[in-house]
């Protein structure tokens, strides 16, 4: 995978950010044909990539956040090169809300759902490497990268697909200054 990535973030005001990205990549995807019903999807394709970002942040930490939400919503446009298909359409839509449940922010519950989705393509025609997947530790931690999402019939073998919905809930408890302790809960369809 050879590729570029071109960001430029911008704050709109003190809580609302934007970003414009492009990304060009050139991929080698060897997959199994068991990944298809569709033999016939090139190896090599080309990628550019238009995402944009809108994020209201109104968090009150950037590594222990203990209060208020975060609302992101992002959508890009790829078109490929080398794919059967021409252009794909990915959206994201996530809402994180951190509650104190005490008075010095000792004991605070955070709650993060996300909606990814792609359009444009049935599933057998979208690139391997181009599906949503879940597990990994910003997804459901106890999984590895990847490896919470869909199987192939009778496989291990995950897939990926056209769309994920997320959940994680946690509790997190402050030990003194540098040391904390977390329970968790994470999900993902």
């Amino acid at each position: 995978n050879k590729g570029f990535n071109f960001k430029y973030l911008f704050p709109i005001s003190h809580t609302l950010f934007s970003d414009l990205c492009l990304i060009l990549e050139h991929t080698y995807v060897d997959s199994d044909s068991i990944f298809f019903s569709n033999k016939n999807l090139p190896h090599y394709q080309r990628t550019v990539t238009i995402p944009v970002s809108l994020v209201w942040d109104c968090t009150d930490s950037l590594l222990n956040p203990s209060s208020v939400l975060k609302i992101t919503l992002k959508g890009s446009i790829m078109k490929l090169s080398g794919a059967e298909i021409n252009t794909l359409k990915f959206g994201n839509i996530g809402i994180t809300y951190h509650h104190a449940l005490d008075k010095e922010k000792s004991n605070v519950l955070s709650l993060n759902i996300h909606k990814k989705y792609i359009f444009g393509a049935d599933i057998d025609r979208i690139p391997i490497d181009k599906r949503l997947y879940a597990g990994g530790i910003n997804s459901v931690r106890g999984f590895a990268n990847q490896l919470a999402s869909e199987r192939v019939k009778n496989t291990e073998i995950t897939m990926g697909g056209k769309s994920i919905f997320e959940f994680n809930a946690e509790l997190r408890r402050k030990i003194n200054k540098d040391w904390g302790a977390t329970v968790f809960f994470d999900g993902a369809r």
